[in-house]
């Protein structure tokens, strides 16, 4: 693999590469030669790889990360998609339940340190089935590139995982099916958006609109700085198809932020009332209603009392970019 990894060094691109390292398969090498290593269940053909066992994590840790200097892979990304909790439980006697589970975390971090100091400039990208390791240790070696398997591309679902993941992990990526501006939006965030678009149409969408599909992307560039910026959620969290959800990104450094709001399939209230946060209560600020062509002056302490968010249709969504003025 080193060409690719060459040629994206050439390019000034990354070279992302998947690895499941936590699940062997039966008869391929590590299964032959170093079945001490291995926890098996009987009658599957899956043995998980203990992280716990210091002679097998050291080996991990060198062929890996050889690997990786070898290839110029710049991004490690590693899944697993089989339960190692059943496998856990058969490791401890039963007043010691928790323990190998216990080691064999602490073997995956010391693994993920090891690989961040052994390789420059590695990024670890912690996929884990869909976001089941966005623990407080994951997220300071890692960012999930895809937060979620739970119905990907959903943009209801991907509204209420921004809502919880934006509190204390402002970098995580989803995806997108749909290049309408309510789908579109509802899946940015701080980390990639995985397009899977069907180009040439789909049975249940006949047409493909390249124009919206610039324009998705181009308004993802432009407003990719504001998600890491102080996140507050202006709405309460629902998963209902009947509520709004509105969040807002601000800057106190450089005087401005976004805010992004939806008006789900069901949402019977075409206008809600939000209270906007972090704002300078005295200087007047640029308010701008990007999806009308509406542009307003106020204080800070009145959009801190409340700005209207009106979405005319159902399934829709609402961009409003401020800025202070003085």
């Amino acid at each position: 693999m080193k060409p690719i990894g060459d040629e994206a060094w050439r390019r000034g691109k990354r070279f992302v590469l998947w690895f499941e390292p936590e699940r062997v398969y039966e008869g391929t090498w590590l299964d032959r030669e170093h079945p001490e290593w291995l926890t098996r269940l009987p009658d599957v053909p899956d043995r998980l790889l203990n992280l716990g066992n210091p002679e097998a994590l050291g080996w991990l840790i060198d062929h890996v990360s050889g690997l990786l200097l070898a290839s110029g892979v710049t991004i490690y990304r590693q899944d697993i998609n089989f339960n190692a909790a059943v496998y856990w439980r058969t490791m401890d006697a039963p007043d010691r339940i928790g323990i190998s589970e216990m080691k064999h975390v602490e073997g995956l971090y010391a693994y993920w340190d090891a690989l961040l100091a052994k390789v420059p400039g590695l990024l670890i990208d912690n996929c884990a089935g869909g976001g089941r390791r966005l623990d407080l240790e994951t997220i300071g070696r890692s960012i999930p590139l895809w937060r979620t398997d739970s119905e990907p591309c959903e943009p209801n679902g991907e509204q209420g995982h921004t809502y919880g993941l934006q509190l204390y992990l402002p970098f995580s990526g989803t995806g997108n099916n749909d290049p309408s501006r309510y789908a579109s939006r509802s899946a940015m965030s701080g980390g990639a958006v995985v397009l899977a678009w069907e180009i040439n149409g789909a049975p249940n969408k006949p047409t493909f609109s390249a124009a919206l599909a610039r324009e998705d992307i181009a308004e993802f560039r432009r407003l990719r700085p504001y998600f890491s910026a102080d996140f507050y959620p202006l709405t309460e969290y629902s998963t209902s198809d009947d509520a709004r959800a509105a969040f807002q990104w601000n800057r106190p450094e450089e005087g401005d932020g976004i805010v992004l709001a939806f008006r789900r399939d069901k949402a019977p209230a075409a206008a809600i009332r939000a209270n906007l946060h972090g704002l300078d209560a005295a200087a007047d600020y640029e308010i701008s209603y990007e999806d009308y062509g509406l542009m307003l002056i106020k204080k800070g302490g009145e959009l801190a009392e409340g700005v209207d968010i009106k979405i005319a249709e159902a399934r829709g969504s609402l961009l409003i970019k401020y800025r202070r003025l003085r």
